[in-house]
């Protein structure tokens, strides 16, 4: 099956609000695919790191009447798997969970889902190189405005800095 043929499926499943798992070698660009496709179906798109233990807000997400897709990256550092089924149970909203660990997933929970296995991506946009200097250039940014934020300077000085800080590393247009 070709990239755009999978992409036509994993469309056409969240569409049918069938639940995704994508799955491949790390850097393959599992998750942007997943934000790609959110993307171009118009959906607000919601991103839990399983690593970080946010299941309780999944939940709430999963079951709401707000349509948006909820990708769940990392999906095999999911430690409590219950709370999971029950987001697949009960959901109003697609969920796509991406993973380099296929194993790591319990098979009761992978049987509710339509797998799909991501080959190395041929977009220029999608691959281990640009998704590693992405996500080192968002933790550079994080640590610098958690840096700022550490100094115990008021709440409206904070905010002006972090405006000022976005500008300049391109995240906002600088305003005329």
């Amino acid at each position: 099956m070709s990239k755009r043929d999978v992409e036509n499926e994993i469309e056409k499943n969240i569409k049918n609000n069938n639940p995704i798992l994508i799955y491949g070698s790390v850097g393959t660009g599992k998750t942007n695919l997943a934000r790609e496709i959110g993307g171009k179906l118009g959906l607000p798109i919601i991103v839990y790191n399983a690593s970080l233990d946010e299941l309780e807000s999944l939940v709430r997400n999963a079951t709401s009447d707000c349509r948006s897709l909820i990708i769940i990256d990392e999906a095999h550092d999911i430690k409590n798997w219950s709370k999971v089924e029950r987001a697949l149970e009960s959901r109003k909203n697609p969920i796509i969970f991406a993973t380099h660990d296929l194993d790591a997933i319990p098979a009761n929970i992978k049987s509710k889902m339509i797998m799909y296995d991501i080959e190395r991506a041929e977009s220029s946009k999608i691959g281990p190189e640009n998704e590693m200097a992405e996500e080192i250039k968002a933790r550079k940014v994080l640590e610098r405005i958690a840096e700022e934020w550490g100094k115990g300077i008021s709440p409206d000085h904070f905010y002006k800095w972090l405006g000022k800080y976005l500008e300049d590393e391109g995240y906002i247009a600088k305003k005329q």
